[in-house]
């Protein structure tokens, strides 16, 4: 699913992961190696054209990583532990993409550029002085679902 079909299907957790992941800036991409073994990279995930994309240098390991297996994982960043920052978790497959929005805009010659298309989307917000997380997590199958739970 497309970014702009996961705001049409979920729209409040659309807007809380977009401005967590504007937010920061950076997210963490997880891939699978030709091997089988996982790798994590830091990306800069860009909201342009109603897409969620990313771009890679051509010639790096995250990269070919990505040529070999589309499947992916985005985890934003936090800026430390207790720090009450949403977690934002997307997963499922990239697509070549054409988006001009990154690093990549001058350079498109050194980068593959890709659409997230989105299998799992999940939000956790914490409320520290209470001691209670809320999940809120849309699946193609399952559409949206929210719970709340006490942590630890």
């Amino acid at each position: 699913m497309s970014w702009a079909e996961l705001e049409r299907e979920a729209p409040a957790l659309a807007r809380l992961a977009r401005e967590r992941l504007q937010r920061s800036g950076i997210a963490l991409l997880g891939t699978l190696r030709a091997d089988g073994a996982p790798r994590i990279d830091p990306v800069e995930p860009h909201f342009a054209d109603r897409e969620l994309v990313i771009g890679a240098m051509r010639d790096s390991a995250k990269a070919r990583a990505l040529r070999h297996d589309p499947r992916f994982v985005l985890h934003s960043t936090i800026g430390g532990p207790n720090t009450g920052e949403s977690d934002i978790k997307l997963s499922g497959h990239v697509k070549p993409s054409n988006v001009a929005a990154g690093w990549w805009t001058d350079r498109p010659g050194d980068a593959d550029v890709y659409a997230l298309a989105i299998k799992e989307a999940v939000v956790v917000e914490w409320n520290l002085p209470a001691s209670r997380m809320r999940v809120h997590r849309w699946t193609a199958e399952r559409g949206l679902t929210v719970s709340e739970r006490a942590y630890p």
